[in-house]
């Protein structure tokens, strides 16, 4: 349990390992917010880190995630909830590429089929692409697709694995972001060990700067719909960070902890059912529509 917020006669405990709780929401405008350090350190020490940022990890290894290789597969019940999960990646991946070059997919994306019982979705596409004889849309599909070969990201034994978002334009972040939660999808659904896994993703301004509206609003709600799924199936946790409180709710959290946001930020009455004004040295946690004003902790038991 870890502590993560308390009062002179009270406190709030999260459990990363229980499935009832394993989703934390964490609404901050604060871009290096301590509570995420603090809690990583506070993890059980078996927990294998994945956490998904802008800022990039100095001085650590480079490693990676072939999604490819993992689609090269076939999966072992093509009508399982996860044979589906693993077709909507394929499928809305096709969808983000679309979107970032401006297309419709039906003058851009061949039609493919795949072997089922041999491999995954995605090989399929792969071929067909091979076979496209516009060689502009077919060099610019193939360029996307390659992306899924090797995705990385840094390691530390003190950090665990870091994904640095990165892009000079909102289609090219939203792709790093989309990679960076395939391939940690990919590694927690074939991982054998028993080792709990975290899912740490920060959604700052650098992603929800730009109007979050209808291809792209679909595809984060996606992302953040299917790593809070992802804990009820497997030992997994994940925490995420918003600047607003979109796009937490869609991660169907249990906790979610709200700092120094005021008021006008807000419609609480749409989704909480309770006004609520805060200080820079207050946070309120609230569980399934109920909520407590209580101060932070940190691992220090300096409170901000």
């Amino acid at each position: 349990m870890i502590k993560i917020a308390e009062t002179k006669d009270d406190y709030v405990e999260w459990n990363s390992v229980d499935p009832s709780q394993a989703r934390l929401g964490i609404l901050t405008k604060n871009k290096n917010h301590p509570l995420i350090s603090s809690i990583k350190r506070r993890l059980p020490k078996e927990t294998v880190v994945f956490h998904v940022k802008a800022e990039n990890e100095l001085n650590s290894e480079k490693d990676g995630i072939s999604i490819s290789e993992f689609e090269s597969l076939p999966s072992a019940d093509t009508e399982s909830v996860f044979a589906m999960q693993r077709m909507n990646w394929v499928q809305n991946y096709l969808k983000l590429i679309c979107y970032i070059n401006g297309r419709e997919r039906s003058d851009f994306i061949p039609t493919a089929g795949f072997k089922s019982h041999e491999e995954g979705p995605l090989m399929g596409y792969i071929r067909a692409t091979e076979s496209m004889l516009d060689l502009e849309d077919k060099a610019l599909l193939k360029h996307h697709l390659e992306k899924l070969d090797h995705v990385e990201w840094s390691r530390s034994e003190e950090a665990g694995f870091t994904f640095h978002i990165q892009g000079k334009t909102e289609g090219e972040l939203l792709e790093s972001l989309y990679l960076a939660a395939w391939s940690f999808w990919t590694f927690a659904v074939s991982v054998t060990e028993s080792n709990p896994l975290c899912f740490i993703l920060e959604l700052d301004e650098i992603m929800l700067e730009h109007p979050v509206l209808n291809e792209k609003r679909e595809l984060i709600n996606f992302i953040v719909q299917t790593m809070g799924h992802l804990t009820f199936d497997y030992v997994a946790s994940f925490i995420v960070k918003a600047p607003n409180l979109y796009p937490i709710p869609e991660a169907n959290v249990e906790y979610l902890l709200v700092e120094n946001i005021e008021s006008k930020d807000i419609d609480w009455n749409g989704t909480f059912g309770t006004h609520l004004s805060l200080n820079s040295s207050e946070v309120v946690v609230i569980k399934r529509n109920t909520y407590k004003i209580m101060n932070l902790f940190l691992e220090s038991s300096i409170q901000i």
